[in-house]
């Protein structure tokens, strides 16, 4: 969350058309009545980095920089109908603080059943599996 946060503040939020990178958080020119149009606007900006990038790699950014990776409960890649409703539910306002329960885990992953595990070590643990079911088999 903290590498999409960074790219994120470079989102033009002045709707000026001069200026294309500006800081999100920067509400200088912002108008009262623009501020719900601001708020839609990020939130469609996020919802469409969050599906795109985890449903074409399984993998944002700040995934790719910690070696990590989204699965299912099996460990696969999830279904695009699940990767929407993870998509989907990253606007929950303050969904960044439900990562401070006993698990660590956010709501997206909780309500989506949705794990970020490291990628070498689901990996190597999927190679042991399908060895372990080769045994005995005969071709």
């Amino acid at each position: 969350m903290v590498c999409e946060n960074i790219i994120f503040q470079f989102i033009d939020n002045e709707y000026n058309g001069d200026r294309i990178f500006c800081k999100i958080n920067s509400r200088r020119h912002i108008s009262e009545n623009n501020r719900l149009t601001e708020y839609l606007f990020i939130s469609l900006i996020t919802f469409i980095y969050y599906f795109l990038s985890e449903a074409y790699t399984g993998r944002t950014i700040g995934k790719w920089i910690t070696g990590t990776l989204m699965v299912d409960s099996r460990g696969e890649k999830p279904s695009y109908s699940v990767i929407l409703k993870r998509s989907f539910l990253r606007l929950i306002p303050f969904e960044n603080i439900s990562f401070l329960g006993h698990r660590a885990r956010g709501w997206h992953d909780q309500y989506s059943d949705t794990y970020v595990v490291n990628k070498k070590k689901i990996e190597a643990d999927k190679s042991v599996f399908e060895n372990l079911l080769s045994l005995g088999k005969t071709d």
